[in-house]
Formats: C-alpha cells, structure tokens, sequence
C-alpha cells in the first residue's frame, strides 16, 4: 500500500484541478463558436428562404401543356410572376407536382407549387438576365424547357 503525505496530495489535486479548468474553459469557447456560427447561419437563411409570392389576381397569366411547354400570356409586359393552371396535367399528389417543375425550373426560373388550388407560380428572375428581356424571348426560353 502506497501513502502519500499530504503534500503531494494536495500537489496532485491541484493538477487534476488545473486541467479540469482548463477543460470547461474550452468547452465553453468551443459552445460560445458553435452557437455563434448557428446564429449567423439561420439569421442569413431566414431572409433566402422566404419569398413574397403575390396573390394569384395580382400575377399575369401563364399555360402549360403536357410536354411541359410553359407559354406566357404576350397581350401584356414582361412579370415577375405569373398563374398557371395545372388542373389538366393529371398530377396525383403534392410531391410529384414539386419533382415535375423542379425538373424545369433553372437560375432564370423558379416554381411555387399550390397543389390543393391546383395551380403554379412561375417566378421570373428578371434581374438575372444581362439587359431586360420582351414577352417574345421569354417565351423562346420558355420553349426551351419543353419535353419534345
């Protein structure tokens, strides 16, 4: 049996103290870091992730037919937005609606899908194009995106 004179023991508990303080000190920096980056992070999605949709009165109007050829109404300026009735694709459930115009949707073009009113909204990126773009190339684009 081993006996240590107080002494070395207080020497040893002192150590034993010394990294345990050392320990909760950098796990408390590492905490501070981690929450820190989480913070960042959400703050700077939240502003990505929401997107200010109009009502579908406020959109101009848009068609697709099953090839998936996206036409939009040429009687009026180019939109930002734009309804179209998706009632006539026979699209069985919410998720094959959102696999369908992910399929077509690119840096130019991005759908938000409304399945329970049985409609979509194309969003223009209008400001991704080099100069502004008339209905008539819109609808080229448009026609490039088609199943054929």
């Amino acid at each position: 049996m081993i006996f240590l004179n107080n002494e070395v023991f207080f020497i040893f508990v002192q150590r034993i103290d010394h990294r345990l303080r050392l320990t909760i000190v950098q796990n408390n920096l590492y905490m501070k870091k981690l929450l820190l980056f989480v913070g960042i992070f959400l703050l700077t999605t939240a502003g990505i992730a929401q997107t200010d949709v109009p009502t579908f009165d406020e959109q101009g109007s848009a068609e697709i037919d099953l090839n998936k050829c996206v036409t939009l109404d040429n009687k009026t300026e180019v939109q930002n937005y734009y309804v179209i009735n998706i009632s006539h694709l026979g699209l069985t459930n919410e998720n094959d609606t959102w696999d369908y115009f992910n399929y077509i949707s690119d840096n130019l073009l991005t759908y938000h899908v409304f399945y329970s009113e049985m409609k979509v909204t194309l969003q223009l990126h209008l400001e991704r194009t080099d100069e502004p773009k008339d209905i008539n190339w819109w609808n080229a684009y448009l026609e490039t995106k088609c199943d054929k």
